[in-house]
């Protein structure tokens, strides 16, 4: 039995990624052909994934919240259905979970985002704030920007794709508004403190290996099985 969980870590380790089938709580949010995730986790274990769905072409209306801002020209009244922001917006109807959010001439902005008894929030004073995670991304521009204002753009850096699996999150660069969401996507959010400099780092994805990995980790775990099998005879 031993041998046995040493070859299994051996796999474990040895594999690039184990994509994710995320366990989903609640029913999807929104609906449509196309699906993404977002996962909440709070740390201690306590990772919560919500799947939500969409449309092409479909946009959603921003909340009363941002009126003062589409009125002053900072926002257009609508916002693709297919950005965390959408996503966000539309999950502030399941049950349990909250979604508190503002809108100002910088955009939309997460104060909290809560489910059962846990919850991380957005707080200038203490410097704790919903930290946003990306696991699948398209090839992108990143801008650099000057450290004064205006904070003009001095140089950017390309972004390679990255392929969404649950499992290897990037620190965003961008906030809901501008996280773009395909099929598969996952968008997390987990604690951290700017004043500090502490972070939870990326999320946990609820979640179990999908049937290929488990699949290449049992052909894996047998080879090496056969290999010590060879050299202790």
């Amino acid at each position: 039995m031993k041998r046995l969980s040493a070859v299994l870590l051996a796999v474990l380790l040895a594999t690039p990624a184990l994509a994710i089938t995320p366990i989903i709580t609640g029913d999807p949010v929104g609906s449509g052909s196309h699906f993404a995730y977002a996962v909440l986790d709070f740390g201690e274990g306590n990772s919560f994934a919500f799947e939500y769905r969409w449309n092409d072409g479909a946009t959603v209306s921003r909340p009363s919240e941002a009126a003062e801002a589409i009125t002053e020209g900072y926002l257009l009244p609508t916002v693709g259905a297919n950005t965390a922001e959408a996503m966000l917006l539309a999950m502030t109807g399941v049950p349990g979970l909250t979604v508190s959010y503002e809108y100002s001439y910088m955009g939309f902005r997460v104060l909290e985002l809560g489910y059962a008894e846990f919850s991380m929030v957005d707080d200038v004073m203490t410097g704790e704030y919903p930290n946003m995670w990306l696991s699948g991304h398209p090839a992108y521009e990143q801008f650099l920007y000057g450290s004064e204002p205006p904070y003009p753009v001095i140089g950017s850096n390309p972004i390679d794709e990255m392929i969404a699996d649950g499992v290897k999150w990037v620190p965003s660069d961008f906030g809901p508004s501008m996280r773009i969401l395909d099929d598969g996507y996952f968008t997390g959010w987990t604690p951290a403190n700017w004043m500090t400099g502490e972070s939870q780092g990326p999320p946990q994805t609820p979640g179990v290996p999908e049937p290929a990995t488990m699949s290449l980790l049992a052909v894996a775990a047998l080879g090496l099985l056969r290999r010590r099998t060879a050299r202790s005879r």
